[in-house]
């Protein structure tokens, strides 16, 4: 069997980003047809090698398998109940700001100030130095899941383009395989059931091995379209997850990278 290499692909093949509308797909099976890789595919089957015929075009069919557990693990990357929780955890650090402790008012600091100078400013220091630190381990930590969410959107980047890719080498392998099985049901199968009349013991025995052939390369053409449409179906789902990611860094730079700044700035100006 002649394996497909992206090398191969031809210039209809490398624009991949546009490939998954029906009108695309329709017209990428009728360009395959005309191509000289398809066509020398399609004339390395031999009907007579069970094997080959089962395992024809097993290597894309697994690796679609493959993307798919890859999607997974991924998907458990993307641990949105962290973020949560680090949202939590910083709006209780937030909460800890009190107004009153800059107030010039009877009750507030100035009054107090008077009264317990000292000990007073060592508390107010000492309470938003504790504010600062706790703000600061949550912006490290904020920092890392956006530098691994960072990292997500470029896998799933990757993981579009393998995904497409080995949608083009499925749509070649079934092509070419219905170039064979077309071969074969109007040339050489009427031949041989013509031949067969004869009565000739060896013709018929050909003739069975034939039918038994096509029966399978039949076979072997559907599951290479379920696994087709497995691609077809990933690609959009890739994307969705792809949009979640990224509508989840921009929360996490509106919310936290932006934020923090803004508030330990505000607490600074507000201690001075």
């Amino acid at each position: 069997m002649n394996p497909i290499h992206d090398r191969n692909m031809s210039p209809l093949m490398d624009n991949s980003k546009e490939l998954l509308s029906e009108d695309a797909v329709n017209d990428i099976q009728l360009a395959l047809r005309n191509e000289p890789e398809v066509q020398q595919l399609a004339r390395s089957i031999d009907e007579y090698d069970i094997i080959q015929i089962l395992e024809y075009g097993k290597e894309p069919a697994v690796e679609i398998s493959r993307l798919s557990d890859q999607i997974l693990a991924v998907m458990r990357m993307n641990n949105v109940k962290e973020i949560g929780q680090l949202q939590s955890q910083l709006g209780r650090v937030m909460d800890r700001f009190d107004k009153k402790d800059f107030e010039k008012n009877s009750g507030g600091l100035i009054s107090k100030l008077f009264k317990k100078r000292e000990k007073m400013l060592d508390r107010l220091y000492s309470k938003y130095q504790s504010i600062g630190i706790e703000m600061e381990q949550v912006y490290v930590k904020i920092s890392e899941y956006q530098s691994q969410m960072a990292e997500t959107a470029t896998m799933l980047e990757r993981l579009y383009e393998q995904n497409i890719q080995y949608y083009l080498r499925l749509e070649k392998f079934v092509v070419a395989g219905e170039l064979k099985l077309n071969e074969l049901k109007t040339s050489k199968l009427p031949q041989l059931e013509q031949n067969a009349l004869n009565g000739d013991q060896i013709v018929s025995m050909e003739l069975d091995s034939l039918r038994n052939a096509i029966e399978l390369l039949e076979h072997r053409i559907f599951n290479l379209g379920m696994a087709k449409i497995v691609a077809l179906q990933t690609a959009p789902q890739i994307r969705l997850l792809q949009r979640g990611n990224a509508k989840l860094i921009g929360k996490i730079n509106s919310a936290f990278i932006t934020t923090i700044p803004i508030f330990k700035n505000g607490l600074i100006q507000a201690i001075t």
